[in-house]
């Protein structure tokens, strides 16, 4: 199976960049820009490599790639795991 590709599966258009960026907590630099670019790069490659057959939280209806990020699908992937705060990356 080929890996993900940022150039040509995930297109992350300039307005779903802006509402990204206006919903990460204000700070100094890009750290949390980042944390939240990552997140969703992993989601989505979970949901490729599971031809998106698994139930996941952060599971898109139709997921079909190329995908065209919108602001609902950055909902969706960046929502956090309502459990143990202090362990975030423990739960997919």
């Amino acid at each position: 199976m080929a890996s993900l590709s940022l150039t040509t599966d995930i297109i992350f258009p300039e307005e779903t960049l802006y509402y990204l960026i206006a919903k990460l907590p204000e700070e100094q630099g890009v750290r949390e820009l980042e944390h939240a670019l990552q997140t969703i790069v992993k989601r989505v490659n979970i949901l490729k490599t599971t031809n998106n057959t698994v139930k996941f939280r952060f599971s898109i209806p139709d997921f079909a790639l190329p995908l065209t990020l919108l602001p609902k699908h950055v909902d969706v992937l960046i929502t956090e795991n309502k459990g143990n705060k202090n362990l975030p990356q423990m739960y997919i």
